[in-house]
């Protein structure tokens, strides 16, 4: 939450120099401690102060990570939903790019763990 306040804090400030020419990105790891109720205020104070400021605010989010029981009444986390990803259908993914599942895994590491390279 501190590095957001702090982030936030200098959006509004070049915002309010140079107006529209602002991007605060996010990923959802920010966040990865923060309780459910932080987070959604978090959300909706972005939301606010960057329609009041003109600046964009993105955050990456899975959707089962997203506190929607907790947003305030009649914040429509939807409205601010600019590109959704899925995986569920054949046309789904980004770019239209679909691997298959093994492809998606790690590989195993084949280096020597820090104990083994000590000894």
């Amino acid at each position: 939450m501190e590095i957001f306040c702090y982030d936030m804090m200098l959006a509004e400030r070049w915002a309010a120099k140079r107006p529209g020419s602002i991007t605060l990105i996010h990923d959802s790891n920010i966040f990865a401690d923060v309780d459910d109720r932080q987070l959604a205020a978090a959300l909706e104070l972005a939301a606010e102060r960057s329609k009041a400021l003109n600046f964009q605010y993105i955050c990456t989010f899975n959707s089962d990570k997203l506190p929607l029981q907790e947003f305030s009444p009649g914040f429509d986390i939807g409205r601010y939903t600019r590109l959704r990803l899925t995986d569920e259908t054949d046309d789904g993914g980004l770019l239209g790019i679909r691997l298959p599942s093994e492809a998606t895994r790690a590989p195993k590491s084949t280096s020597r763990s820090f104990e083994e390279a000590r000894t």
